[in-house]
């Protein structure tokens, strides 16, 4: 389903539009605006997020935080919230294994008491959710002192943003329903 289908859908759910006919270009570029927002919006609704994203970072001695955001050292979306990490133990090894770690509130991060100390293996992590050039900040604790070792973030995914009007999508189930009478 393209943008164009999903408007011409909804402009004819609330009769903009009759049967055979198609809105106008200046419409259709207000309703992309308009369902983007939404779609924007809906990102932080928990209902609205369809999958459990799993992203690798390869940490580095030393190195107490990585941003994450497009463009960031992880360059996934910039999540809203990262729900489990986990740490695989070596990434030389032949099988990789992988321990659960802690995602900190901010009163846990708070009261932990050396952020600087460094360690083999991280315990832990804090999600910094402050919005800088678009990034966020994931900080590991303790800051690893080894470069073989991976972070592992699961955050959930909402739906995308229309990139055009033409661009063919797939949605899961009840997605396009959701769009189509929402658009309207």
């Amino acid at each position: 389903m393209t943008f164009n289908d999903l408007y011409y859908r909804a402009a004819r759910l609330v009769n903009v539009t009759g049967s055979g006919e198609s809105p106008t270009d200046g419409e259709a570029v207000d309703a992309l605006a308009w369902l983007n927002s939404m779609i924007d919006a809906w990102g932080l609704l928990e209902l609205t997020k369809y999958m459990l994203l799993r992203t690798t970072q390869t940490l580095t001695s030393g190195t107490a935080s990585y941003t994450t955001g497009s463009g960031g050292t992880i360059n996934i979306v910039r999540p809203t919230e990262i729900r489990n990490a986990g740490l695989i133990l070596d990434t030389g090894a032949t099988t990789l294994t992988e321990k659960r770690i802690d995602v900190l509130t901010d009163d846990e991060y708070a009261a932990w008491p050396q952020k600087t100390l460094q360690t083999t293996y991280v315990q832990g992590i804090w999600y910094d959710h402050n919005w800088s050039a678009g990034l966020g900040r994931v900080y590991v604790l303790p800051i690893p002192d080894v470069g073989t070792t991976q972070l592992v973030l699961y955050s959930p995914v909402a739906i995308a943003e229309f990139a055009d009007r033409t661009t063919d999508y797939t949605f899961p189930p009840g997605y396009e329903d959701a769009l189509e009478y929402n658009l309207a």
